[in-house]
């Protein structure tokens, strides 16, 4: 190898361990404080990779230099890693109660087994509060404790209202699904009229329908129909498409002869009418009618109404519950967001 190579390839290792050697530096973030304003001193080490640091610790108050305190110290902060170096920083709070301009050398810092110290020396230059010299009579001590003024907050005031509108309707909800069962519907029922009673209401009105018929047969085919239902729905005895005497001889058959002659008046009535044309015969087949119903009527006790309960199904009361369920959940969900939110709020001002 030549001569000129070998130089070359020493002065690469030279460079190169140079590069890879721990450096350390300081600056403060300002040169110029007043008496009691801090101001902050960096502390920068540039490592390799693995090596112990140790920057240097001070307790609150202890003095720097004669003249300058420390207030405190910051936590260390990595910053930078630029191949196998760290850069790692530790920021210390000074202040100073004399004006006076300070020059000082950063304290040291230990890297592996050497102590290494900034090079360049710093400079603080602490000024002074302006006095009146010429009124020093007017000097005032330290003021009270100032209130702060009252100053209405709409946020605290909406957040606050709305957390007590959401929270008290999530705790109505959790009551009413506590409460909440399936649907029960009461269900009333008239019975059905007895037989006698539809008889005589269509019998009675037919003395205030003469409007209504276009001629007298056609009221007395209305009042043989009635009869014709009474006595099947009483009797039992089927009396369509048959006529007055066959009517007659079905309830003899069966045994219901009773009253019989009201009815057979009320049944000739109406075919001397129906029949034979003759319009005085309207009011006795009509009272002779009534006659037979009254006289026929069974005896029976008043209509109770019948009461009958049906539960809801009980598909349709699940869902209705999960709607409930939903509603509330969706709403103490609210009511929780709403008053985290608030509390954020309140804690800046305590």
């Amino acid at each position: 190898m030549s001569l000129k190579l070998r130089i070359f390839s020493c002065l690469i290792c030279i460079a190169l361990s140079s590069l890879a050697q721990p450096t350390v530096e300081a600056r403060l973030d300002s040169t110029q404080i007043r008496i009691g304003s801090q101001t902050r001193l960096t502390l920068i080490a540039r490592i390799n990779k693995g090596d112990r640091v140790q920057f240097p610790s001070f307790q609150p108050k202890a003095m720097l230099i004669d003249g300058i305190e420390v207030v405190g110290t910051l936590p260390l902060d990595t910053t930078a890693a630029i191949g196998q170096m760290l850069e790692l920083q530790q920021g210390i709070l000074l202040t100073c109660f004399d004006s006076a301009t300070y020059f000082f050398v950063a304290p040291p810092i230990i890297v592996g087994r050497d102590t290494l110290r900034a090079s360049d020396t710093l400079r603080l230059h602490v000024v002074s509060v302006p006095i009146d010299t010429l009124h020093l009579n007017q000097f005032y001590g330290a003021k009270d404790v100032t209130s702060v003024p009252f100053a209405f907050n709409w946020i605290l005031a909406v957040l606050a209202l709305l957390a007590a509108l959401l929270i008290g309707l999530a705790v109505m909800l959790w009551l009413k699904l506590r409460k909440l069962k399936p649907h029960t519907e009461r269900i009333v029922v008239l019975p059905p009229p007895a037989a006698h009673e539809v008889a005589l209401a269509a019998l009675n009105s037919l003395h205030s329908s003469e409007a209504v018929f276009t001629d007298e047969a056609e009221r007395h085919d209305h009042i043989v129909s009635t009869l014709r239902t009474y006595i099947k729905s009483r009797f039992a005895v089927d009396c369509n498409e048959k006529t007055s005497g066959q009517i007659l001889h079905s309830l003899k058959v069966n045994k219901q002869d009773e009253a019989l002659d009201h009815l057979t008046q009320a049944l000739l009535a109406t075919d001397i009418v129906r029949f034979a044309g003759q319009r005085t015969q309207t009011t006795e087949a009509l009272t002779e009618a009534i006659a037979y119903v009254e006289a026929t009527q069974e005896h029976l006790p008043p209509r109770e109404p019948i009461v009958s309960e049906r539960i809801e199904d009980e598909a349709k009361y699940k869902t209705r519950r999960n709607l409930w369920r939903t509603a509330f959940i969706a709403t103490a969900i609210a009511a929780l967001l709403t008053t985290a939110w608030l509390i954020k709020e309140i804690i800046p001002l305590l």
